[in-house]
């Protein structure tokens, strides 16, 4: 995976600030609650396109992703999770079909599975750290990150189908360079992301005018003419338990 890196404050608004709320932790077998965040959750509600899917799936690839801090305030760092996921865009498969899935919040933080541990070989931490769940998350490392960049948007480019092949681009609004091991960390990011387990999805189908409408609220471009696949919006997102999956599919045969 190739990285480059892009200093743009500008066209990067500043992040509101939020009150100082830890984000949760979420178990890998825990449902996310099925509300849309924010004004987005409005805007399907209107949309004569939208049609509820359910899949189960593997991430391919991480097509786009918004980072920024949910509070300015330092005591909110002291949570370990100070950090705010807006938008992002995971390349999925069913195995029959290839879908762009949108999504933000908890259910992107499920997705990119920011609630396990780090291998101790993939960051630098010292040694009384080890032993500690918290601060061991990759969660925590990357709130770090965060809290020093402000505003971070990742440009996944090249296959969607393999990651190994592509070409991040990082635009952060602080001004800096990454340093080496933060860039380490985006790449683990993305390797972590397709070696997950399979997820049960439950999705809207969006249309062009919700891609523009994504755009102008978060000031990015989406680039998903670039990818001949459909667009959807992932509103509940758990891991598939495959044990209660094949019971149900052998009850379902034996009726």
């Amino acid at each position: 995976i190739n990285s480059r890196q892009a200093l743009d404050g500008r066209y990067l608004e500043k992040p509101t600030q939020r009150a100082a709320i830890c984000l949760p932790k979420i178990t890998p077998k825990g449902d996310v609650p099925c509300n849309l965040a924010g004004s987005v959750s409005n805007s399907f509600s209107g949309n004569e396109d939208n049609q509820q899917i359910n899949f189960v799936c593997k991430v391919l690839s991480v097509h786009l992703l918004v980072l920024q801090t949910r509070s300015d305030d330092p005591a909110a760092q002291e949570c370990g999770e100070n950090i705010d996921i807006p938008l992002a865009g995971f390349v999925v498969d069913d195995g029959s079909s290839t879908f762009l899935c949108w999504t933000s919040g908890k259910r992107a933080f499920t997705l990119l599975r920011l609630h396990e541990e780090l291998p101790e070989i993939a960051i630098d931490m010292e040694p009384q750290f080890k032993r500690d769940s918290k601060q061991s998350t990759t969660a925590y490392h990357l709130a770090k990150i965060v809290w020093i960049h402000k505003r971070i948007v990742m440009k996944c480019n090249g296959s969607h189908i393999d990651a190994l092949l592509q070409d991040i681009t990082i635009t952060v609004a602080s001004h800096q360079l990454l340093t080496n091991s933060e860039d380490k960390l985006f790449k683990l990011l993305i390797l972590n992301a397709i070696s997950g387990p399979m997820w049960d999805v439950t999705a809207s189908s969006m249309g062009k005018k919700m891609i523009q409408r994504l755009e102008r609220e978060h000031s990015v471009e989406t680039e998903t003419s670039r990818l001949t696949l459909q667009n959807v919006w992932g509103y509940q997102v758990c891991q598939v338990n495959t044990l209660v999956r094949a019971w149900n599919l052998l009850q379902g045969l034996l009726k």
